[in-house]
């Protein structure tokens, strides 16, 4: 269990990675979201001192979890992805400590669109996939277990740049500081979809 580990143990240490056996360790399934919160304040002291995993997940056998939707298609045969649950939980280091829950997903905006293939740009080749590789990253909104570095320190600029990478990526989960529940998920999911074909035209 890493909350056994002081932050004042291993003082040769600069790094701290346990397996995804021991409760925090690399990739450890949490059990519920509630006890997430809880961890995060219990590691903090060494994630100032060590160089931590920083990403977990949400065990599929929680009760909070619910399945990913994944590739659907409408009625009109488009094919359509949904920004999957933010059941991955991150830590965040550097000039102020936090988490966050967050997802990654295709950009299927290239498909959906019918953007220029820049790999195939005549559309010809139906072999070649123009998702391939492109991703992006949806966040909830930052728990921060510090205070903001004072404006006047050598930090706060290095912080502000770190800060405006990591909110560009709050778009979706705006507003959370953890998953929604199923039913929020299906009705964000609704509302933007219908905002979406409406924009379109469809």
């Amino acid at each position: 269990d890493i909350r056994n580990i002081g932050a004042n143990d291993f003082k040769v240490l600069e790094e701290l990675f346990l397996p995804r056996t021991v409760y925090g360790g690399s990739r450890y399934e949490f059990q519920s979201i509630a006890e997430v919160s809880v961890f995060m304040s219990q590691i903090y002291p060494l994630a100032k001192r060590f160089s931590l995993s920083r990403s977990w997940r949400l065990s599929e056998e929680s009760p909070d979890w619910y399945d990913d939707p994944n590739e659907v298609d409408d009625e009109s045969d488009r094919k359509e992805y949904q920004i999957p649950p933010p059941f991955v939980c991150e830590l965040l280091t550097g000039t102020r400590i936090g988490w966050r829950w967050r997802c990654n997903f295709p950009d299927t905006r290239i498909y959906f669109y019918d953007m220029i293939n820049p790999y195939d740009p005549d559309g010809e080749d139906e072999t070649i996939d123009p998702l391939e590789e492109v991703e992006m990253t949806s966040s909830c909104e930052i728990n921060w277990l510090e205070p903001e570095p004072d404006r006047e320190s050598t930090d706060y600029e290095q912080y502000t740049d770190q800060l405006s990478d990591v909110c560009k990526e709050i778009t979706f989960y705006s507003a959370f500081y953890n998953p929604p529940t199923e039913d929020e998920y299906n009705q964000m999911y609704n509302r933007r979809r219908n905002q979406y074909f409406t924009t379109l035209g469809i």
